[in-house]
Parts: structure tokens; sequence; C-alpha cells
């Protein structure tokens, strides 16, 4: 049993998809599997999968007969991983030689339930853009998570910088959700810290994400079923919070002004092209968590955060749905139209 297996979806990849696979091989640590879920693509990826699968025995390939999303794929990948560990990385992506022996390394004090690094996005001619920075920190506390979701939730939702501990995905059955966009990533890594009683950060930044042309803005399309991103981080936070009750660790405002200011943002972006009866439900839910936390400890930073923190304090659903259009009509005349009339020049 390999100690890590590592899950790429590949699917119109061929650019990128042979420096993705030389920066596995290229790993000082080597006890791994790579399995390729080969996700129905029409191009070469099928035989640069197989053409290297012939080369390292360690490298596995799975052929689907037709395209299952991402999601799907990386399902399929999971259902064929025996590591002790689990790793992701995308089919355009690569990562640095020392990733892997450094995480490994970290469990040999302890052994935590994942181990997280920072990465660094890139151009697709190889140029490096803004970087997200790690730290260096160990946590076994409800509160240390809190803050280190809190504090650095960009290392937290992205899926492809850390390993898991495959146990605990295999015995909470923790899958990807299918069509749910560019969130799913978000989805998972919620699910399974619901179930993480230890972790480690490393200070390093080791996976490098290629930006294309659909993913250089943080911008996103909005869709029903990236609401379900929202829906899982909220029950992990509201898990957390009860975990940090019972063993009667301090609140921490910080959280409390985070989880306020930047999710409802999200959630307002997210909800504010259409109302819905299941979307207000959804967002009163919301709303009635946020209100239960001890508003008078959080001390807020900017304009936005005092807009948000006191229209949740009121809790009015006209006001919210108000806000929602307003925040929409804004949003489209500022980040929308720019981009709409730019692409027709």
């Amino acid at each position: 049993m390999p100690k890590i297996s590592i899950i790429s979806p590949v699917y119109k990849t061929e650019k990128y998809l042979s420096k993705c696979i030389e920066s596995v091989l290229a790993q000082t640590f080597t006890d791994w599997e790579l399995i390729l879920v080969d996700n129905g693509g029409s191009d070469q990826c099928p035989q640069i999968c197989d053409t290297f699968a012939k080369k390292d025995a360690r490298i596995k390939v799975i052929h689907l007969s037709e395209n299952v999303g991402i999601a799907g794929a990386r399902n399929v990948g999971l259902e064929h991983a025996g590591g002790e560990y689990l790793a992701f990385i995308d089919s355009d992506d690569w990562i640095a030689p020392s990733m892997y022996m450094d995480m490994t390394n970290e469990l040999k004090n302890q052994a935590f339930d994942t181990v997280i690094g920072g990465y660094q996005k890139s151009t697709q001619t190889g140029n490096f853009l803004e970087k997200e920075e790690s730290i260096a920190l160990k946590a076994n506390t409800p509160l240390q998570t809190i803050e280190f979701l809190s504090e650095h939730h960009f290392l937290f939702h992205n899926l492809w910088n850390k390993i898991y501990k495959r146990e605990i995905i295999s015995q909470h059955q923790i899958r990807f959700k299918l069509q749910c966009g560019y969130f799913d990533d978000l989805i998972f890594t919620s699910q399974f810290f619901m179930h993480v009683n230890s972790f480690s950060v490393l200070p390093e930044c080791y996976y490098h994400w290629v930006m294309h042309g659909k993913n250089t803005s943080r911008i996103k399309p909005a869709s029903n079923d990236q609401l379900w991103g929202i829906y899982f981080y909220i029950r992990l936070l509201s898990h957390l919070n009860k975990k940090r009750e019972q063993t009667h660790c301090p609140q921490t405002s910080t959280f409390i002004g985070y989880f306020a200011s930047v999710y409802f943002s999200v959630y307002l972006i997210a909800i504010g092209y259409k109302i819905s009866n299941h979307r207000l439900k959804d967002l009163m839910v919301f709303v009635r968590l946020i209100q239960s936390s001890p508003w008078h400890k959080i001390s807020y930073k900017n304009p936005k955060e005092v807009i948000i923190g006191n229209l949740i304090k009121i809790g009015n659903p006209f006001l919210i749905v108000l806000t929602l259009n307003v925040f929409s009509i804004f949003y489209y005349l500022i980040y929308i139209l720019p981009k709409l009339l730019k692409i027709k020049k």
C-alpha cells in the first residue's frame, strides 16, 4: 500500500499534462501512486496518460467512456485509491519536488489528519502571479481550527495544497458533490474538516496553480449549485463552534467577524441574481446562525463589515432582499458590464 494516492482528473489539458505528471515523477518522496482519471477527452490526453503509465508502474490510468465532470472524476479516483493519505492535483498544474517529502516528514512526530501548504499562482507562460503565503502552525483544538479558517481561508478551501488521511474519508463516506462548479472543493474540505482533530500547516508554497483566461479573476458566475459550498461551510463553522463550547474554549471575535463579512458577501453575490423561496429560506437560516453569535465582541474593520454586520443584527428579511437586489445591480454595473463591453470590443 502506497503512503500517498494522488488523484488527477484529466480533460482537455494536453498542453500541460506532461509537465503535471513530470512534477509528480520528480518528487523526492517516492512512495506514491498517481491515479489519472481520463474524463472522456477527445484530445491527446488519453495517449499521454498511457505513455507515462507504461514507463512507471506507480501511475494508474482509468479511462472513462463519457465525461462525468471534475467532481465525478475525482470520486472515481477515490474509489481506486489505496494510499494511507490522499492528495489531488489538477492536470494543468504542477507541484514543487519537495512537496510530499516535507508533508510526510511532518507526520513522523504526529499522525496529523491533514498537512497543508501554500500555493503560487502563475500564468500559462510560466510567469508568477500572486502567492498565497502560508504559515507554520500545528492545531489540535477547535479554537485553533476556527482561527485558522478565519485568518487563512484560502489555504483551507482549496483542495490540492493538502494531503488527507484516507481513513477519515472512507469512514465518513466523504465524496465530491456532483455538478457543483468551482465550489466542489470547498464542499469536500468542509466535510473533511468536520472530522479533523489535528492538522499541520507548512510555511512553504508547494503547489503551482496555472491561471487560464477563465480563472484569472476571482469573479465567478453564480449558480444554484454553488450555494452548496456556502451551506457546507456554514455547517462546518457551526460544528466547530459547538465543539469549542463543549471544550470550554474562549470565543474568538476574529472568527465571527470573518464569518459575517466575507461569506455573507459571497452569499449575496451567489443569490443576488434571482430571489426564490428556498434561497430566502436558506438565507434566513444563515442569518439566524450569525445572530446566535456574541456580536458585542466583534470589532468591525471596514464599512462593508459595518453594513453587513448591522444588517444581520436586524435580521429583517425585507431589508435583506432589498440589499440583495441593490448589491446585484452595483455588482453588475461595476464588475460584469465592463467585462462584457470589453469582450464585444
